[in-house]
């Protein structure tokens, strides 16, 4: 279907997020686990030394640098929150049965 000129994609739904901000264990657990993967892979340190040398402008292996440094931050966030919580989900198979059940209780209620 063409509304704006082009074909619109098909939605894609988002995955359930695992961090909650609202919980502070989460959090807690989240934040330390970020913390351990930055410095394990030394970022801290490079960004100092980075930061020490700026100057302005940016040279082009200063721009590669932090681009380097602004993925190994990004992927370090996404472990943390991989790993934050466990979902405690897909250890039952479906059923039809249990869910025509279900729709009949649901029914009944309303």
């Amino acid at each position: 279907m063409l509304l704006l000129g082009f074909k619109i994609p098909p939605h894609t739904h988002p995955s359930a997020r695992r961090l909650k901000l609202h919980d502070p264990q989460i959090v807690t657990k989240s934040l330390d686990l970020l913390r351990d993967s930055m410095l394990r892979k030394n970022i801290y340190y490079r960004m100092n030394f980075l930061h020490s040398k700026t100057v302005y402008p940016l040279t082009p292996a200063m721009a590669d640098e932090y681009e380097s440094l602004d993925e190994e931050i990004c992927d370090c966030m996404d472990s943390a929150e991989k790993n934050c919580r466990k979902f405690r989900m897909g250890a039952v198979k479906f059923s039809p049965t249990y869910k025509a059940a279900v729709q009949t209780v649901e029914l009944w209620k309303r």
